[in-house]
């Protein structure tokens, strides 16, 4: 009968054959889907090219048997497997499609594991380090005030502390603070000539500046606040407070608010007056 079906090429015969591939083509690939995944279809393109090859062969070796010809005229139509045109152009095509077949599963089951190395890495929570200088509480707030190397932000710096740092609670069991202003390094020679022993004893008085590896110019105050956030990255907080040294912060407020929220997750707001 399975003889019949791919060599007898009467119209019943042909629904049969064309409902039996589709069954088990259908089989196939259900079952390819369900052990590698929808996102890897190449597995069934194969296999449905293999079940092609394999009915191609059985019609190749069946077809020497004339007593499954229907027609006189099938006998007349076999081709030549020994002719130049498949020696040349179908038997090398087909070792090629196979050959990338296989590289192309190959590259796509290392793109596989790669990627489970990296999901495996990025799920593992990083470990922070505890600031000495931001106790425990309910909230712990880290607050970084960007400032410059220059005589109005030193001016500035005083007034910040004068004012809107008076409104910072002091530290307790429900909310605690830790600051600093943030610095890069100094635009030139003659800046760190003039300012750079005012900013010593600025720090050696207050302790409170901090000095980043990147530069301290306006046009690249992007990256200065890239490398804030990334030196805050290595602590371990609650809430990250980013501000200039020409803003009043009420602190008192904000303070509030923050214990009312308490920790949690994805919590940002922001919005400040010139």
């Amino acid at each position: 009968m399975l003889r019949r079906w791919l060599h007898h090429y009467e119209l019943s015969s042909a629904i049969v054959r064309l409902i039996t591939l589709n069954v088990i083509n259908w089989s196939v690939s259900a079952f390819l889907s369900s052990h590698y995944g929808i996102d890897q279809p190449i597995w069934k393109w194969m296999a449905i090219c293999f079940i092609f090859f394999v009915s191609n062969v059985l019609k190749i070796t069946l077809s020497s048997n004339n007593k499954y010809y229907a027609r006189k005229e099938e006998q007349e139509h076999q081709l030549n497997y020994k002719s130049t045109f498949v020696k040349v152009l179908i038997l090398p095509l087909t070792v090629v499609v196979f050959i990338t077949m296989f590289v192309s599963l190959y590259q796509v089951g290392q793109m596989r594991r790669q990627s489970a190395v990296l999901l495996e890495e990025k799920t593992i929570l990083p470990t922070f380090q505890k600031h000495p200088e931001l106790p425990e509480a309910e909230v712990r707030v880290m607050v970084m005030v960007l400032s410059a190397w220059t005589q109005k932000s030193l001016e500035k710096r005083k007034i910040f502390r004068e004012t809107t740092l008076r409104l910072m609670p002091k530290n307790n069991q429900n909310i605690s603070y830790f600051y600093r202003f943030i610095l890069g390094q100094p635009p030139n020679e003659k800046v760190k000539a003039t300012m750079g022993p005012l900013i010593d004893q600025e720090q050696s008085q207050y302790g409170d500046i901090l000095l980043l590896p990147c530069s301290d110019l306006y046009q690249d105050l992007s990256k200065k606040v890239y490398h804030g956030i990334e030196w805050t990255e290595q602590y371990d907080f609650d809430y990250f407070v980013k501000t200039d040294d020409d803003i009043f912060v009420r602190w008192d407020t904000l303070s509030k608010e923050l214990e009312l929220a308490g920790r949690t997750q994805r919590y940002w707001r922001g919005l400040a007056y010139w």
